[in-house]
């Protein structure tokens, strides 16, 4: 399948043909809330079920502000359908005349949803029209389609490893 220009895989598929063999055991110890894999090296997310017969895999791009990425294990803490943005400070500055918040729709460069994680700022998130604001976001960014097909997919307390 194809949108917005961008390849979404779903099963079924090789994801060892673009990654190596990927295989949930080697990072969680459980599936009970489902996991989410999010390998910046090779700019892909991988999602399981919590019963393992779902598996996708999504084209990412990991966070772009020059600010070192987070990694290791975290969790899904809170879901949002139109999230608001509020831009860091440091960005506020580097972009003159950006709002104190950027309310949901096209210019918003969190997309259409986000996935917050209990690392405070790093998001699981769609991406924004605005070709000025496009890499703002510190998160790690999905087109819009695969955040939405994603969302429903996920539930608070779902584990997340950042490679």
């Amino acid at each position: 399948m194809v949108a917005s220009g961008v390849a979404m895989l779903t099963l079924p598929y090789r994801a060892d043909a673009l990654t190596g063999p990927v295989s949930w055991q080697d990072h969680f110890e459980t599936l009970e809330n489902g996991a989410m894999l999010a390998d910046t090296q090779a700019r892909t997310l991988h999602v399981w079920g919590s019963d393992g017969s779902i598996h996708r895999l999504y084209p990412i791009a990991p966070p772009s502000g020059g600010r070192p990425l987070w990694r290791g294990h975290t969790q899904v803490v809170r879901k949002v359908v139109g999230p608001s943005w509020r831009p860091a400070p440091d960005l506020a500055a580097r972009v003159p005349g950006l709002p104190g918040v950027i309310p949901p729709g096209p210019d918003n460069p969190l997309g259409s949803h986000a996935l917050y994680l209990d690392w405070q700022g790093l998001r699981i998130h769609g991406r924004g029209e605005n070709p000025r604001l496009r890499h703002a976001g510190e998160g790690i960014s999905l087109a819009n389609e695969h955040i939405a097909e994603l969302f429903p997919l996920t539930r608070i307390g779902m584990p997340v490893k950042v490679l």
